[in-house]
């Protein structure tokens, strides 16, 4: 049997889609509707597709995301690649990352967190319990020092790959070393449009 890719929109709003191979005979499943579900609005990876991922250790400790979500918001005129790894874990946690970027098709390079405000420059953080229990004063984690590093772009996937550490902090102090930090294969999803 012959297969073909289709993007099916979800999330329009969001931009997001999920690529979902179906049979050209046409009969579409309730396999489309538990794809749906169970990506939620991410982009889910498909055979013969590279693999999104993002690991790191904190204070040692392995972290795996479960899924990535990277968009191309813009701060004004200025153009930045967001990238959000989730661990669908309990509790929940996250990495955000705000990278200001020279433009939006010159994405490698190595960018510094701290350097300025966060409407002005890369920032980004480590929320440790992203549940509806968390305490915003003690679970959230900015980077102080540290940077990432997008290390390739790949034009035609769309995606980028690269590394990331440094030094995060909650309100009271606590610190988490973040090292080993990597992502590969995360897929810039296309904006919106009206």
């Amino acid at each position: 049997m012959q297969t073909t890719t289709m993007k099916i929109p979800v999330l329009a709003s969001y931009g997001a889609s999920i690529p979902h191979h179906w049979y050209r005979r046409g009969v579409v499943s309730g396999s489309l509707l538990i794809a749906v579900l169970a990506c939620a609005g991410m982009r889910c990876a498909t055979a013969g597709a590279a693999l999104e991922t993002v690991t790191a250790k904190i204070d040692g400790q392995a972290w795996s995301a479960s899924r990535v979500l990277a968009t191309e918001p813009q701060f004004g005129a200025k153009p930045v690649l967001s990238i959000t790894a989730f661990l669908d874990a309990k509790p929940a946690s996250h990495f955000t990352f705000n990278i200001f970027v020279p433009a939006a098709d010159r994405l490698v390079g190595h960018f510094a967190f701290g350097a300025g405000g966060p409407t002005s420059s890369t920032h980004g953080g480590f929320f440790a319990n992203a549940g509806l229990d968390a305490d915003p004063m003690q679970d959230n984690y900015g980077f102080s020092d540290g940077a990432v590093s997008i290390d390739a772009y790949d034009a035609a996937a769309h995606s980028v790959s690269g590394t990331f550490s440094g030094t995060a902090k909650n309100h009271s102090g606590k610190q988490l070393i973040i090292s080993d930090g990597h992502f590969t294969n995360v897929t810039i999803e296309s904006a919106a449009k009206p």
